[in-house]
C-alpha cells in the first residue's frame, strides 16, 4: 500500500531529501521525507460513488459516453488534445454519476415514503379490518431498505 502511495507522489509532497555516511555499507543512506496527506475534501473534491458500478443502467450509460469520446478521438486523429479530452471525460462522468446519484436518492425516498404511507394507511384502520400479514410484509421491506441505506 506505501509503494503505491509513493508512485505518486508530486514534488509538492517531498519537503526534503537528505544523506549521509553509514557505516554498514560504502554507500551513503538516504533520507527522504514525504508528505502523505489524503486529499482533503473540499469544494472541487469529488469522488466516485463506486456502489454505481453495480448499477446495470449507469455502466450503459458510462460505456457509451466512452465510445462517444473513442469516436470523437478516432474522427479527430492528431488534432485533439488527450489530455483535455480526458479531462472533458472525467468531467462528463462526474456531471453524470452526480446526477444519477440523486435521481437514485430520489426514487429511493420515494419508495420508503410510500411502503411508510401504506403502514400508516394500515394502523389507520379500525383493528378487525387490519390485514396483520399485509402490514408485516410492508414493515419487513421498510426494514430491508433501510437496511441497505
Amino acid at each position: 500500500m506505501i509503494l503505491a502511495k509513493i508512485q505518486k507522489i508530486r514534488v509538492q509532497q517531498v519537503p526534503g531529501t537528505y544523506s549521509h555516511v553509514t557505516s554498514l555499507t560504502d554507500h551513503r543512506a538516504v533520507k527522504l521525507l514525504i508528505n502523505i496527506n489524503e486529499n482533503q475534501r473540499g469544494p472541487n473534491y469529488w469522488k466516485l460513488n463506486t456502489s454505481l458500478l453495480e448499477d446495470e443502467n449507469y455502466k450503459v450509460i458510462i460505456k457509451d459516453l466512452i465510445h462517444k469520446y473513442n469516436t470523437k478521438l478516432e474522427l479527430e486523429k492528431l488534432d485533439v488534445d488527450l489530455h483535455t479530452l480526458w479531462e472533458q471525460l472525467i468531467q462528463e462522468i462526474r456531471t453524470i454519476s452526480i446526477s444519477y446519484s440523486k435521481s437514485l436518492l430520489e426514487s429511493f425516498k420515494q419508495t420508503i415514503n410510500e411502503i411508510e404511507r401504506k403502514i400508516q394507511d394500515k394502523k389507520d384502520k379500525p383493528a378487525n379490518e387490519i390485514d396483520m400479514n399485509e402490514k408485516k410484509l410492508l414493515e419487513n421491506e421498510l426494514s430491508q431498505l433501510y437496511d441497505k441505506k
